[in-house]
């Protein structure tokens, strides 16, 4: 009995010490509490950190560190342009410019769509204007749509270009045929109107036949000229003896009239200088 008695004091005792000793401590040190301000509204929640300045290790009187809250941040959604439509789905991109960290009243990212063709239309440069007052060109699709929609005109007016044809001269005649070259001064690009550069023509040919005859016992070589029409047949008239050597010659008729004049601009000068000479006697 006396034992338990003894316990029983042993255990008031103790109990009654502890209780001093929180008494003593809570009577002693004063929590100094120090916040911070609250952070911005995040998922509808703010925090700060507080700490006790007279670090008694205490919380008692800490105060509140979290408390709910309602976002005040403005979205701004700004959206991508919708990519290729690929397996009947498209999709884009959409970022909040405001930063709320808040999806709500996102817009919509993935959408339905068929598979629709978008032409691509590349077109050549315009063609010369043509007599006509037009110029063409020529389209292509990039993407192969097989559709004319939109198009290009591929057709259009233009202030018509009128031809403006100079050719030089006729080349000599050869193998039945003479040519020129045109040129279009005004440059159109066309060729309409173009006048001939190749036409037929008829060779002139001199037969020279040298015919050998007696006079006399003696024998003369006599070359005599003949000059045919190109629709008459060439005729060689026999002297009195037969024709031993003949040969042609093909002489241009443009080179005959130049010889031609030649020897006679020649004949002026000569007779032109005697009567000078003559002038210049008498008068000695």
């Amino acid at each position: 009995m006396k034992n338990k008695i003894f316990i029983s004091a042993i255990m008031f005792f103790a109990i009654l010490a502890v209780l001093t000793s929180v008494y003593a401590v809570e009577t002693n040190c004063t929590e100094s509490w120090t916040c911070s301000s609250f952070t911005s509204c995040i998922a509808n929640n703010q925090i700060r950190t507080c700490i006790d300045a007279s670090n008694c290790g205490t919380e008692v009187y800490k105060p509140i560190t979290s408390q709910s809250c309602t976002t005040s941040c403005a979205q701004n959604w700004v959206c991508g342009n919708w990519n290729t439509c690929t397996n009947s789905l498209q999709t884009r991109t959409c970022l909040d410019a405001s930063n709320c960290a808040n999806n709500t009243g996102k817009p919509i990212e993935i959408q339905n769509c068929q598979n629709i063709c978008t032409t691509n239309w590349t077109c050549n440069s315009w063609g010369s204007c043509d007599s006509s007052g037009y110029q063409d060109r020529t389209c292509k699709d990039n993407n192969n749509c097989g559709v004319i929609t939109g198009m290009p005109a591929l057709s259009q007016t233009c202030d018509a270009c009128v031809e403006k044809w100079k050719c030089g001269f006729w080349s000599d005649c050869y193998d039945g045929e003479k040519t020129r070259s045109c040129r279009d001064s005004n440059k159109c690009g066309s060729e309409d109107d173009i006048p001939d550069e190749r036409a037929t023509c008829t060779d002139i040919t001199t037969t020279i036949t040298t015919t050998t005859y007696t006079n006399n016992g003696v024998d003369h070589n006599n070359p005599v000229y003949i000059i045919p029409s190109p629709d008459i047949p060439v005729k060689t008239n026999k002297v009195t003896a037969a024709a031993v050597n003949t040969q042609s010659y093909n002489i241009n008729e443009t080179q005959l009239i130049a010889t031609i004049l030649v020897v006679m601009i020649v004949l002026i000068i000569l007779i032109l200088i005697g009567i000078i000479l003559v002038a210049l006697f008498k008068r000695r």
